[in-house]
């Protein structure tokens, strides 16, 4: 279901101020909801870190395409007038990304990563106060299913 090889990398280099000022012009927002409305676009399968918006949003603003202002004890981005005429100048950038992002996303839909990632995240967040009994229950459900999975990949076809 997933491609092996693209033509082009999933995420080309620079991709992500494009959509950052992209989400920043349909809402003004800060930096941890920038970063959580990124990975809902993505549904999860790309989350970017604070490590890497924050230099972002200051290399914007230093470029004049955002600006800052403060609200309870926030730093809240909005895109100015430059930003916007950046946009416009790079839109078939943006409209290469959101398609990008819209093939990946449909093929995640499809595919098993899906439910596969999304126990994972289930299993992560629940670790800490599951019983003994549970887990060893989870993991021996895990090994019959990975057993099972082995088993269609060894089919020959």
């Amino acid at each position: 279901m997933f491609p092996r090889k693209t033509k082009e990398p999933l995420f080309a280099r620079g991709f992500l101020k494009y959509l950052m000022l992209y989400m920043i012009r349909k809402k003004p927002m800060h930096g941890y909801e920038l970063i959580k409305v990124i990975e809902d676009e993505f549904l999860g399968l790309y989350k970017p870190s604070p490590g890497v918006i924050y230099p972002t949003l200051q290399s914007l603003e230093e470029r004049g395409y955002i600006e800052k202002t403060e609200s309870e004890g926030r730093k809240i981005y909005s895109i100015t007038n430059k930003g916007r005429k950046f946009l416009e100048e790079k839109a078939e950038v943006i409209k290469t990304i959101l398609r990008k992002r819209g093939r990946i996303t449909e093929l995640y839909k499809k595919s098993p990563l899906r439910d596969l990632l999304l126990m994972s995240k289930l299993i992560f967040l629940n670790w800490g106060k599951m019983e003994p009994k549970k887990a060893k229950k989870i993991s021996d459900i895990i090994a019959k299913t990975r057993k099972e999975v082995e088993k269609i990949f060894s089919e020959v076809t």
